[in-house]
């Protein structure tokens, strides 16, 4: 049988109520397919509903996950989202000395090659099993399959942690960022990378916007987001938009799951008549992303 829509499940009684205050009141922002996207006008928070089930969230990072990254194709993806790397890194540093660094959704390891490179004793968390298998290949047991949840990460102490492109995805951002405090130091930070929902690209794009994704649960404003770390025990440090290192290569390789109005027909003429070197040179954009540097000051829940 189809999947009811969030609008005919609204119409057959049922509603959602805001996973963070609670409130009933909230209104349907966006339809995107089977989902909807929904928004709540006391604390703002954005966010998918129905949720993908366990089953649907396993069947979705799947290996083929990161066919449409291009690796094997195109060796400088691998230099090119190191670029972008560099650039949390380098904020990161501008608190604390390189140490203990965490990635949160590590994927293949680039992040932790990054990192390594810079002098971090670098570990990683994957749910894929095909990505945790590529990057045990330089790391070792120093990245674990599972999420910032797993229990193999009690009793390890962290200068600094690192979330990009994984709270919108989480079940409980609120609860990962708690999580998060438990496992830094006192004074350890938390860099997060996230679409925003308040930014001027899904303003304009509005159902259009790229980031609308059956995998993204939730969608933050910076509002949204100061918010949550504050519960969470953190004091905002800087909080701006997200720079991302893309060549036209890998635009155009995203054209099937992640097709960009404007970028992705540019991307798409300019790589059938430059050379080679050309289509793989990083260009630095903003993504309608917003980028958090946070402080950990606190336990959770104590203000």
């Amino acid at each position: 049988m189809k999947n009811e829509s969030a609008q005919d499940r609204i119409g057959n009684g049922v509603r959602p109520a805001c996973p963070l205050c609670k409130s009933s009141g909230v209104s349907l922002a966006y339809q995107k397919e089977s989902f909807g996207v929904f928004r709540c006008p006391y604390c703002t928070l954005v966010f998918e509903w129905p949720q993908l089930s366990e089953q649907a969230v396993q069947k979705l990072y799947g290996n083929s996950y990161y066919e449409s990254w291009g690796i094997e194709q195109d060796p400088s993806v691998r230099e090119m989202k190191k670029r972008t790397f560099e650039l949390k890194l380098r904020a990161i540093e501008k608190v604390v000395s390189p140490g203990r660094i965490l990635d949160i959704g590590c994927a293949t390891g680039f992040f932790l090659e990054a990192a390594a490179e810079r002098g971090w004793q670098a570990y990683g968390v994957e749910v894929n099993p095909y990505a945790v298998e590529q990057a045990r290949k330089q790391f070792g047991d120093r990245v674990i399959e599972g999420t910032i949840g797993s229990k193999q990460l009690d009793g390890l102490s962290f200068d600094a942690i690192a979330m990009s492109d994984v709270l919108e995805h989480v079940y409980d951002p609120l609860e990962a960022l708690c999580r998060a405090n438990e496992l830094l130091r006192d004074g350890g930070l938390v860099a997060i990378t996230t679409p925003n929902i308040a930014g001027l690209a899904a303003l304009i794009f509005r159902s259009r916007w790229p980031h609308l994704k059956a995998e993204h649960q939730f969608y933050f404003s910076p509002r949204t987001l100061s918010d949550l770390l504050i519960r969470a025990g953190f004091r905002v440090l800087s909080l701006k938009s997200a720079v991302k290192a893309l060549s036209l290569n890998y635009i155009f390789s995203q054209r099937a799951v992640s097709r960009v109005p404007l970028l992705t027909p540019l991307a798409s003429a300019l790589h059938s008549i430059l050379p080679v070197s050309l289509r793989q040179k990083p260009l630095y954009l903003y993504t309608g992303e917003t980028f958090v540097v946070a402080e950990k000051i606190r336990a959770p829940g104590r203000l």
